[in-house]
């Protein structure tokens, strides 16, 4: 089961806006919610595995693109 499994659609899309380099402000926006929102989904462990999963996902494809 992916972490993202248990969050909204909006909690989805925040991690990988935030793996892309956005602001917590801008990705909040963006899904249409307040920043601190995002603050609030932060102290969640469903949230932040996403979130860490996303940058690992994210990461493993640029060292996989700069092989190449």
């Amino acid at each position: 089961m992916s972490p993202t499994d248990q969050l909204t659609p909006a909690q989805q899309r925040v991690p990988a806006l935030l793996s892309a380099g956005s602001t917590t402000t801008a990705a909040a926006q963006f899904v249409g919610v307040h920043r601190n929102t995002v603050g609030n989904w932060l102290r969640s462990a469903p949230f932040r595995d996403a979130l860490t999963e996303t940058r690992r996902d994210q990461d493993l494809a640029w060292r996989e693109q700069t092989r190449s």
